[in-house]
This record gives structure tokens, C-alpha cells and sequence, in this order.
């Protein structure tokens, strides 16, 4: 959680970081095999992360399927849970201008499963 804490610091989102990391290995991966790029995340963390990944370049993944997501960021309120416990999650503004069923309506149909 503190190497998301420093990069809060100089305006970025380890989200976003995240989010990107893995739209970069999805296209490395689909240079590298002839097979369609899909994706499994397990657990809330991960899950947002796939998804923002899926909404932001929907041409490097095929299909996209999450389990243990949450339906909303709200649930960080509604849980009272900690920055430590998933950093990523606390994104500034996030919440309030695109919650994750906004950012599921930008993914194209049949990617998310």
C-alpha cells in the first residue's frame, strides 16, 4: 500500500499503472499467438483492474471473466475498509464520476462473461 501512497503523490493512480501493465502484456500476447487474449481474474482487486484494462483498449482482450468482483466501489464505504487493505480501489474521483457498472457499459458486448 505505500508504493501506492507515493505514486498518489506525484498525481498518478496505481489503478490506472495496473490497468495499463495489463493492456501491455495483452498485446504482447496477442503478437505472440495466433489464439484471442482472454482474461480471468479472481478477487475484487484484480477484477477492477481487468475491467478498466477491457473498457480502455477493448481490441487487446477477447473476453474478460471476473470472479469475487464488487458491483460497486461503494462497498469500500459500506465495509468501512482500510487504504491498506486494497489501495488500488481508493482512486480519487473514481467513485464518483465512473463506478465500476459505468466502466463494465464500456466494454464491448460479449467480452465480459
Amino acid at each position: 500500500y505505500k508504493f501506492s501512497l507515493m505514486i498518489n503523490t506525484v498525481g498518478k493512480r496505481s489503478l490506472g499503472i495496473q490497468a495499463g501493465q495489463l493492456v501491455a502484456i495483452s498485446k504482447w500476447a496477442a503478437g505472440m499467438w495466433p489464439e484471442p487474449v482472454g482474461l480471468m481474474t479472481i478477487g475484487p482487486r484484480s477484477s477492477a483492474i481487468g475491467l478498466i484494462a477491457a473498457a480502455v483498449e477493448p481490441s487487446a482482450i477477447s473476453s474478460l471473466e471476473c470472479s469475487g468482483e464488487y458491483q460497486s466501489l461503494s462497498v469500500l464505504l459500506e465495509k468501512n475498509m482500510a487504504y491498506e487493505e486494497a489501495p488500488e480501489l481508493f482512486c480519487a474521483g473514481l467513485l464518483a464520476t465512473h463506478d465500476l457498472p459505468v466502466i463494465r457499459q464500456l466494454i464491448p458486448e460479449g467480452v465480459l462473461r
